[in-house]
This record gives structure tokens, sequence and C-alpha cells, in this order.
């Protein structure tokens, strides 16, 4: 699983170079934290040609795809303590 934060320096690269080159390395989750909107996109690559896309909030609770379930992370309990520069 790799999380990425953007900044406007790397969006680009985040939310395209970077999506393929993971599913092709083999990692099973790639999440983009995106401060400026306050959403979390998730991709999960196993077992699909496809990826599974899904968009979070601040405000969710984001399921860990590769837990089955078993492991969510609350961005709206964490969101306040979270800081970018």
């Amino acid at each position: 699983m790799c999380i990425e934060i953007l900044s406007p320096s790397t969006r680009k690269k985040d939310c395209t170079l970077k999506v393929q080159k993971y599913m092709n390395a083999g990692v099973r989750e790639y999440w983009i934290v995106d401060p400026d909107k306050k959403a979390v996109i998730t991709y999960r690559f196993e077992g699909e040609d496809i990826p599974g896309i899904s968009m979070y909030t601040f405000q969710d609770k984001v399921p860990v795809g590769i837990f089955e379930g078993s492991l969510e992370i609350d961005f709206r309990e964490i969101s306040g303590r979270l800081r970018f520069c």
C-alpha cells in the first residue's frame, strides 16, 4: 500500500504516471490525499485489469481495501491534526 500527499508541483505525476507505475509494480492499493480538496482517492489494483477507484472526503471513514473491511482510517477524527506545508 502506498499513500501520496498531493502538492502542486507533483499533482499531475501522482494522479497519472504513479498510478500506472504502482499498478505495474504489484502495489495492491494506492491512496492519493488531496489537502486542497480535502479528499482521498483510493485505487485498488488486486484482481482487476482496471483498478477499483473510490473517492472520499476528510469527513469519511476510508476502508483499507487490502484488509477486506477490517481496518478503516477515520479522516474526520484525524483531519484536525493534519498539517500540510
